[in-house]
């Protein structure tokens, strides 16, 4: 009892609302009913006043993202994100889609921009850093690491810095290298070597 948060069960979105503002404290919004884990959001307090249709359309997107239908959702964030730019989590989870494709430079973009929002987002900041080391620019992780570390210095674990800490250790992928055939090296068949 002594650990358990603050809680509140509704269907009531105003009851939420008022909640959330009560608490001024990071909100957790669990569906109750059957679904299985999914439909779960983290909100903090900037986020607490987003239009409910795009964070709908924003549920519909990770929903998507986890079934591995990229396009889908992309459209659906995009979509949320029209209806509502302030939907900081939208850019996130825009980042995480982006990475899946191994598209680190927008996924980089995406991060920044929801940093902007809230530029002490530990979690956000890892995932960025991991999406430099990706890229390559290590030592643009390793800044996001220093910040990291600096905002949770006075916590006994950080388990946003050990992610990010552990990707730059293992740094960034191999680069593809282009192998020419031997008939290719030796000019047959007309073919220039590469």
């Amino acid at each position: 009892p002594e650990v358990t948060p603050q809680t509140i069960v509704t269907s009531r979105e105003d009851d939420i609302r008022e909640f959330l503002r009560q608490v001024g404290t990071i909100g957790v919004i669990k569906p109750l009913d059957g679904a299985g884990g999914r439909g779960i959001m983290v909100l903090d307090p900037a986020d607490h006043e987003i239009d409910p249709r795009s964070v709908e359309l924003l549920v519909k997107g990770r929903e998507a993202f986890a079934a591995k239908q990229y396009d889908e959702a992309n459209s659906l964030m995009e979509a949320a994100l029209t209806i509502d730019p302030r939907n900081r989590p939208a850019y996130i989870a825009m980042a995480e889609v982006a990475g899946a494709q191994s598209l680190y430079g927008d996924a980089i973009r995406l991060y920044r921009v929801a940093l902007e929002m809230n530029e002490n987002d530990v979690a956000t900041l890892a995932m960025q850093g991991d999406a430099l080391v990706q890229r390559g620019a290590v030592e643009r992780a390793k800044e996001n690491l220093t910040k990291i570390k600096t905002l949770c210095a006075k916590l006994a674990s950080c388990e946003a810095a050990g992610k990010l800490a552990a990707s730059i250790e293992k740094g960034p992928p191999p680069k593809p290298v282009e192998v020419a055939s031997a008939e290719a090296a030796d000019g047959v068949n007309g073919v220039a070597a590469v």
